[in-house]
């Protein structure tokens, strides 16, 4: 019975010694793997693992499986030139059941990956087709050949120019082009997009902008008009009267009403085109004026006193303005100012009544009317020439 008793008392103490209570061994479910492992190696993700009791950064799989995966494409960004390989991983899991790489079979890819496999296959010099009036030509563009047109221009960005667009044969047209270029791997200048404007008239070099249609202007009302160019558009105006742009103060006699119309007074405002060309904007109601018009302002009635009836050296006179006053002149034998073709006259007051050679030299007076200022006469020894003027 003493035995019994100290059986039991001795399993008592040796189950106390080692501790029934199980509260201080782990378990693996409640591990976590808490490294930080976001910095990337060789230009590869990490994963954190577990293993053996001690946290690690390990590369992580580019499979899903233990042991050797399927081969795949991977790009490492970490090189100055990102470098394409195949890769071909062989896998593990860690003791918390994360798969991570423990070996790599890499194949570097010359040209290209496909699939994980890499196709180093070089492709044959581009053969590029004309078409058009354009150049077409081989461009390397992100490392691939391609054909594009060539760059009508000399930089990158946008080139203004003319072009002759003769691919119609025949029908070739004149065209303003805007065209839009980039620089391939090499440095060469090609076309990514070209704006054309036909031209009806051709393009100004200087500008390189189409030139304006030409029109036919017509006159109006005795009014001549001019084909102007206003905004970039071609349109018939009024001529401008004046020589200035703004406000002009003209006299203006309209030509297609004959040639005793008389002439009128208004102000003309004139403005200058695209090309600097004057053009009529508007213009004030004229005014006729029945004794003339200077500095478009009409002209009050000329009144002599005495009235000019008499004459000068046998030729009749005229009434003018003569330094700001009504004065009496002779009539000018010719029909224009300056110096006139010789004519023939007698002079009446002379007895002997032999014809005379005359050459008139005459101005006109704001009235617009001619008067002698200076003459040369010969007396002919038998008759003059009606038809020269000259003495026979």
């Amino acid at each position: 019975m003493k035995r019994g008793w100290m059986a039991c008392l001795l399993a008592l103490i040796c189950c106390a010694a080692v501790s029934c209570d199980d509260s201080r061994t782990a378990k693996i479910e409640d591990v976590t793997c808490g490294l930080d492992c976001s910095k990337n190696a060789g230009g590869r993700i990490e994963v954190c693992v577990f293993l053996g009791g001690v946290e690690s950064c390990k590369p992580k799989c580019f499979g899903e499986v233990e042991g050797v995966n399927k081969a795949v494409c991977q790009v490492n960004d970490a090189t100055a030139v990102p470098v394409t390989k195949s890769a071909v991983d062989t896998c593990a899991k860690d003791e918390l059941g994360t798969l991570y790489s423990i070996d790599t079979a890499y194949e570097t890819c010359v040209t290209a990956c496909n699939d994980g496999v890499c196709d180093n296959t070089v492709p044959g010099p581009v053969t590029c087709n004309q078409t058009g009036d354009r150049e077409v030509a081989a461009f390397t563009i992100n490392g691939t050949e391609t054909c594009k047109n060539k760059c009508l221009g000399q930089q990158a960005g946008e080139n203004k120019l003319c072009v002759h667009d003769s691919s119609g044969g025949a029908q070739a047209v004149d065209k303003s082009a805007v065209d839009t270029c980039a620089k391939d791997d090499k440095g060469a200048l090609y076309s990514t997009e070209t704006k054309y404007d036909d031209c009806t008239n051709g393009c100004d070099e200087n500008t390189h902008d189409c030139k304006p249609e030409t029109l036919v202007c017509n006159s109006i009302g005795g009014r001549p008009e001019v084909a102007v160019v206003i905004d970039g558009a071609a349109e018939c105006r009024k001529t401008c009267l004046g020589a200035a742009v703004g406000q002009n103060p003209v006299c203006w006699r309209n030509a297609s009403a004959g040639p005793n119309a008389k002439a009128q007074a208004l102000v003309d405002t004139c403005a200058k085109d695209d090309n600097g060309v004057l053009y009529s904007q508007s213009s004030t109601e004229s005014k006729a004026c029945d004794y003339g018009c200077a500095d478009g302002e009409c002209l009050p009635e000329l009144v002599c006193n005495p009235e000019c009836v008499g004459n000068d050296g046998g030729r009749d006179t005229v009434c003018v303005l003569f330094n700001n006053a009504p004065t009496c002149k002779p009539r000018c034998l010719g029909n224009a100012e300056g110096v006139n073709p010789p004519v023939c006259d007698t002079n009446p007051s002379l007895p002997s009544q032999k014809p005379f050679s005359v050459i008139d030299t005459c101005v006109k007076d704001v009235y617009n009317t001619l008067y002698l200022t200076e003459e040369s006469r010969s007396e002919c020894p038998a008759s003059c020439n009606a038809t020269t003027g000259m003495c026979e």
